[in-house]
Order: C-alpha cells, then structure tokens, then sequence
C-alpha cells in the first residue's frame, strides 16, 4: 500500500489560494463537498477538523473526488482531496475557472492499495502488474510532492465500517 497527503482544492481566485499552505483552521465553517461519512478519508478529515478547532461544514457529498472538481470549480465548495485527484486535474485543461491545490499544514493521508486474493497466489502477470503500477503511482506521487511512502498493508485493514482508498 502507498500512502500520500491529501491537497486542498478550490476556485483559482479563493483567498486562501494565496497561501502556501493552508491551516486546517482557516477552513473553519467554509462550504465543504466531501467523500460518504463512512469513507476512511472523511472520518480523517473530520478528525483533523476537530484537533485543529474548526467546524466542518459540509455541503455536498459525492462517492469519488473527481465530481466535487466541478463542484468546486464554480465557487460552490472547497474539498480535502486525494493527490490522484490533482494529478489528474492538471492534466485537463479547464474551459472555466481553473482549480488550485495547496498543501495543508497538518498531514491528511490518502491510501492506495490493490486488493487481492488472499488464499490464492498471483499469477506472474499479475505480480508485475501490482508491481509496475505501484512504482509508477509512488513517482507521480513524488512529481507533485505528495510525500508518498510505502506502509504495511494489514489484511485487517479495511473493515466494512471504514471504506476503502482507490
């Protein structure tokens, strides 16, 4: 599994795009979109909103990041989101407002993993498959300065309360 910080996302022209790094706490009572409340990154969103005083206040809600984009490129609602998110956001090229991304200064980390049988080995292909695309995930990671890592993946890890990473 690899993990890696999560980005703000809002409007190109939002006051905190002027920041380097945007405080948890300057998000207190914004308009929020935000992943289902069982999703592992909200309850850490939520968390980080808690230890840093704020209040969350969501007011979209979505299954993936990639929706709350266009959410947030019309001015309705800033988000925490994953880095793939960004990767693939500045790969488009916007017709309407541009969205920015900026790193928080209290680490939210996103999980990436690919699941897999667990009594059942992987044939060769699929071995250099997981193998080729977790290399290529940590560097794009790396390229927008996401501080990936490499973490323990536990078979434990994702109960039916917690969601998964993608």
């Amino acid at each position: 599994m690899i993990s890696a910080d999560c980005f703000l996302a809002m409007p190109e022209d939002h006051p905190l795009s002027t920041l380097d790094r945007v405080p948890v706490a300057a998000l207190d009572g914004l308009p929020m979109g935000a992943l289902q409340a069982r999703h592992i990154h909200q309850k850490r969103t939520l968390a980080a909103f808690a230890q840093s005083g704020a209040r969350f206040r969501q007011v979209i809600e979505s299954q993936t990041f990639l929706p709350l984009l266009q959410f947030i490129r019309t001015g309705k609602c800033l988000a925490l989101v994953d880095p793939l998110s960004v990767i693939n956001e500045r790969g488009y090229v916007a017709q309407s407002r541009p969205v920015v991304f900026r790193p928080l200064d209290q680490t939210i980390r996103y999980d990436y993993a690919i699941l897999s049988p667990r009594y059942r080995p992987l044939s060769q292909v699929a071995q250099k498959l997981r193998s080729g695309w977790m290399a290529r995930l940590y560097d794009l990671l790396a390229s927008i300065e996401a501080a990936p890592r490499w973490e323990e993946q536990s078979h434990g890890m994702l109960g039916k309360d917690q969601g998964s990473g993608d």
